[in-house]
């Protein structure tokens, strides 16, 4: 329960969460869209789609760009202020919905740290978690195909890891 417990008193029986997640590339900006242009025919339901790479700050794109991945400390910073970010936006969200109406709340990114999706689920212990999985060559296929995805050169990057942030960043690949 504990400094959480107001997000589920507050999602009981009116909102859904649900949290998809899996590799960069895999498809889950696709998917997502998909689900809420779906979600948003239906006539009793409001849909928010929060795609957390919007959380994403600037110098921790340049540094996947250069195959530099965060510390567990960044990681837990960030972690921070994406549950603030989809907590404002789902406030904001509540306070348009007309009576009658279920809220459901669509967050994208890809999670590929354990302590990342550990701490997201225990800001938000009631969401559903849906895992898109892809095999690593169709997700790099994908990748190489975005315009202007931070993530896209990280790919060409990773080989040239450094052996200081291999440790910090153990957990960093999708398993």
């Amino acid at each position: 329960q504990g400094e959480h417990a107001g997000w589920k008193k507050r999602s009981a029986g009116r909102m859904s969460l649900f949290v998809v997640f899996g590799r960069p590339g895999a498809g889950k900006t696709t998917i997502s869209e998909s689900a809420v242009r779906t979600l948003n025919s239906a006539s009793n339901v409001d849909v928010l789609y929060e795609d957390l790479d919007v959380c994403v700050p600037q110098w921790m794109r340049e540094n996947f760009g250069r195959g530099v991945y965060p510390t567990l400390h960044q990681r837990n910073e960030f972690m921070k202020t994406a549950c603030q970010h989809v907590e404002n936006s789902m406030a904001e969200k509540k306070e348009t919905i007309r009576d009658g109406r279920r809220l459901v709340v669509i967050v994208s990114f890809s999670f590929v740290n354990t302590d990342l999706r550990d701490g997201f689920r225990s800001h938000f212990p009631d969401a559903t978690w849906i895992l898109i999985d892809s095999d690593e060559v169709l997700a790099s296929e994908r990748i190489a195909a975005r315009e202007g995805h931070f993530y896209k050169n990280a790919e060409k990057s990773r080989s040239g890891e450094d052996a200081s942030s291999s440790e910090e960043n153990s957990q960093w690949e999708f398993k």
